[in-house]
């Protein structure tokens, strides 16, 4: 029922069951899963972090959740999100391991956007001949940039969180 793959594998790390949700995630039947080393489905650079979240698990330093390269089984590469725990036997001993697995695809590649929308804007703001800034509710400076030394002898720390922007108006303007 769940929207998530979820995995059971053995403490070796070697498949013992796959949700159905498997197959449209990766597009491998269950047959084709199991059996194999869960590593086999994540990028090989992506190895040594999976090792390392597992090994976090073993020792008591649960990890939460990690990203990690998805391999389809037509090759292509996605961004998945997967979160690791034990199943534990009645003396409280690690028995199997399960791991809820989802695509992040979308949201990865949205943030990456977002970061490259960023960066030019700071790119812009940077190259601009005009200070730009941003005021909070209160008026108070949360952004000025850089060439707010040269046109107006503030630098921007002098200015961020410090002074209201109504402070640098002359006199006779400020009521307004």
């Amino acid at each position: 029922a769940s929207p998530d793959t979820i995995y059971i594998t053995n403490l070796e790390g070697i498949i013992e069951y796959s949700s159905p949700q498997a197959e449209k995630l990766f597009g491998y039947n269950t047959d084709q899963i199991l059996h194999q080393p869960l590593v086999k489905y994540i990028h090989p650079d992506d190895h040594q972090k999976a090792m390392k979240s597992i090994h976090l698990m073993f020792s008591g330093d649960f990890t939460g959740s990690a990203e990690y390269r998805g391999i389809k089984s037509n090759g292509q590469l996605f961004y998945i999100e997967s979160n690791g725990e034990f199943i534990r036997n009645i003396d409280g001993s690690p028995e199997k391991m399960i791991f809820v697995t989802r695509d992040v695809s979308d949201r990865k590649m949205a943030e990456e956007k977002l970061q490259q929308s960023e960066e030019r804007f700071r790119q812009i703001v940077e190259q601009s001949q005009t200070v730009i800034w941003e005021v909070d509710s209160d008026g108070l400076y949360t952004y000025v940039s850089p060439i707010s030394q040269n046109l107006l002898g503030y630098s921007p720390e002098d200015l961020v969180g410090k002074k209201y922007f109504y402070d640098l108006h002359p006199l006779k303007d400020r009521e307004e």
